[in-house]
Formats: structure tokens, C-alpha cells, sequence
């Protein structure tokens, strides 16, 4: 009887041993898919950048409405000019 118990442990454990590595198997797969669309995608990223500084003329900044307010803003302390 123990030796029966003793085979079907073994069995058993075998089967999760075989099953868990095979989602490492999975899982390695992912993560090497995951790491090439993260490449691409830093790839794509730097070319988009390079094209944006080199190719696109940049329009003058405009101030921000809070810019304009704190600029006509008296401040308290500091003398008008």
C-alpha cells in the first residue's frame, strides 16, 4: 500500500513539475514578445522625435492664461515700476 501511495506521489509530483514548467515555457515566450513591441515601440517613439525636432518648424510659445494673471498680479513687497 505505502508503495503504491509512494508512485502516485511521484506521478503527481512529475505532472506539476512538467506542468509548471511549461507556463515558464509560456511565460518566457510573453516576456520576449513583450521586450520586441517594447523595442519597436522606443524605436518608433525615436523616430517620431528625431522628425518632430528636425523636420517641423516650432511655433512661437504662447503664455498660458495663469502666466498672463501672475505676471499683472501686484505682488506684495515688491515695488511697481
Amino acid at each position: 500500500m505505502a508503495e503504491k501511495e509512494s508512485i502516485h506521489s511521484k506521478k503527481e509530483c512529475l505532472r506539476i513539475k512538467l506542468m509548471a514548467e511549461q507556463e515558464v515555457a509560456l511565460l518566457h515566450q510573453q516576456l520576449l514578445a513583450a521586450r520586441q513591441a517594447l523595442t519597436k515601440a522606443q524605436t518608433d517613439n525615436r523616430k517620431l522625435w528625431w522628425q518632430n525636432e528636425t523636420q517641423v518648424p516650432r511655433a512661437p510659445e504662447v503664455a498660458s492664461p495663469s502666466a498672463v494673471i501672475r505676471r499683472n498680479t501686484v505682488q506684495p513687497g515688491i515695488p511697481l515700476t
